[in-house]
């Protein structure tokens, strides 16, 4: 039998990670009769559970002058093995970093500073926590949804009590993410999105319905946009500082029993849940930031003009036209969609380092996971077990393709990358992108366009003078792969530098074309 648990990091995107370990992973914990079933706890049980103990630290062997919650160790020495305290009976690790009972489940000091009862009242919320990821794994939603509603109160309860508990911290952020699922808002959002998506959008006027449907007293993107904002950002950013002090522990470890077997987190499923909830505010900055409203007075039946449209091939009707007017409006020097909002600007050009974040902390995760396969015994609770052996869920080196995978992703977030394109080597600095709060205005070329019809849109040189008119190219009188480079002059040839080598027209429209002069149907 199998069991299955999945740690949530990320809103939207419930799972951040999901590990199967088969049974003979885990130790075996025999039954304690004073843990009562956590299926039945509520509120008022964690109530009287925190109250029942005296204050936080007291008579608590891990609670002494020499604590340290700033680093937890698995493995104590350089060989491995697993010491005893003289003054204690309980199995250490690592300066009494953490406690092994004698069933085998473990406690880490960050934890340890915390009275009984606190720490009896997690035990119980951790196994309840448990169901909820069950839940999530089997796709019962309804169950899920309720079991998240008991539990993030719970270990907000707990928090309240005790706010430097690192169980507390990490239960209540994942917890709190997973309880998205029960904000109203969202929930509205997402039954909207899945009738349309449902229905089944087949053509460019039911696309435009489903707009208008979506829209309802505001545009179908500022409605999700503030949903975002104002939702799911919080929640992600008090998430991100309670996994961030977990990740502080330098070595922070989590035993959950699950019913006769004890699982055990680590930095493996910490890291890649943090780098999850980077990536998810990343692009939550990326989604709310970005001016997208592409309505017209609260209509989007222009958009209806792109059908039928072709490039190159005939005379664009009447309703294409009308359709191109409008979307240069929108894209144009005076456009604003694709721009960034004022007040998000500068939350904008944190996304390169917010990106980096997230590779660095899954990089982080996968090479712990890498050198624990390394320990014997040092997987013996763990959710997954990295190895070549007939019992390894993964094996070593599909963690090192990850790894080196994420080395190449951290190349690119942190500098200029290679990209092959039509037999030619182009280099990229994506991070530019991301100092441009003007939309596409960079991207343009030099025209002029008065907003009355198609006929006034005309390309330009630098100077101002008319070298071609839009409907040339769009009619097939020009090509814009053959005859481009005459008539359309760029403003900035690197694209505000995200094409770094690119220091000529010539340049660009070299890289069009292709080294190897590949034939292409523009």
């Amino acid at each position: 039998m199998k069991k299955k648990i999945i740690l949530v990091g990320a809103a939207l995107s419930l799972a951040i990670f999901s590990a199967c370990s088969s049974d003979d992973h885990s130790s075996t914990s025999p039954e304690d009769d004073t843990l009562s079933s956590s299926s039945s706890l509520t509120l008022d049980d964690i109530d009287k559970l925190l109250g029942s103990s005296s204050s936080t630290g007291k008579d608590n062997p891990a609670s002494s002058d020499n604590k340290s919650s700033s680093s937890v160790f698995k493995t104590s020495s350089s060989s491995g093995e697993k010491t005893t305290s003289s003054s204690s009976e309980k199995t250490v690790e690592s300066s009494s970093a953490v406690v092994i009972d004698d069933d085998g489940f473990k406690r880490a000091a960050c934890d340890m500073q915390s009275d009984e009862g606190t720490l009896l009242a997690l035990d119980l919320i951790n196994e309840k926590s448990i169901k909820m990821f069950e839940a999530f794994s089997d796709k019962d939603m309804e169950a899920a949804k309720s079991l998240s509603a008991e539990v993030k109160p719970m270990y907000k309860k707990v928090l309240d009590k005790d706010s430097k508990n690192c169980n507390a911290q990490l239960g209540y952020a994942v917890a709190s993410i997973v309880d998205l699922a029960n904000n109203e808002t969202l929930r509205g959002l997402y039954d909207d999105y899945k009738y349309w998506y449902d229905y089944g959008i087949e053509s460019v006027a039911e696309f435009t319905t489903m707009l208008a449907d979506l829209s309802k007293n505001k545009s179908f993107t500022k409605i999700a946009q503030d949903a975002l904002d104002k939702e799911v950002a919080p929640m992600v950013d008090s998430a991100i500082t309670y996994m961030q002090n977990i990740m502080a522990q330098g070595d922070y470890i989590l035993n959950i029993r699950d019913g006769e077997y004890i699982r055990e987190l680590d930095n493996s499923e910490f890291g890649v849940a943090l780098g999850g909830l980077f990536a998810t505010k990343a692009a939550i900055i990326m989604a709310t930031s970005m001016n997208l409203e592409i309505d017209v007075k609260g209509s989007y039946d222009w958009i209806n003009g792109i059908n039928g449209m072709t490039i190159g091939k005939e005379e664009p009707t009447q309703a294409q036209k009308d359709f191109i007017v409008q979307f240069v409006k929108l894209v144009g020097l005076d456009g604003t969609f694709t721009t960034i909002y004022t007040d998000r600007q500068k939350a904008w050009k944190t996304v390169p380092s917010l990106i980096d974040s997230a590779i660095t902390e899954a990089r982080v995760a996968f090479q712990y996971s890498l050198d624990e396969s390394k320990m014997k015994n040092s997987q013996d609770n763990d959710l997954y077990v990295v190895g070549n052996g007939a019992d390894a869920d993964v094996s070593i080196d599909d963690i090192q393709e990850i790894l080196d995978g994420l080395d190449t992703a951290l190349k690119v977030t942190r500098g200029t990358y290679e990209v092959k394109y039509r037999g030619q080597t182009i280099k990229i600095d994506a991070r530019k992108y991301f100092e441009n709060v003007d939309g596409i205005e960079k991207f343009l070329p030099y025209y002029e366009f008065d907003g009355s019809d198609l006929a006034s849109f005309n390309f330009i040189d630098k100077s101002g003078k008319k070298t071609a008119s839009l409907l040339d190219f769009m009619d097939g009188t020009l090509s814009f792969l053959d005859d481009g480079e005459e008539y359309i002059v760029f403003r900035d040839p690197s694209f505000g530098g995200i094409f770094p080598e690119f220091k000529t027209q010539a340049d660009i429209w070299s890289a069009v074309r292709g080294a190897d002069d590949e034939e292409e149907d523009w």
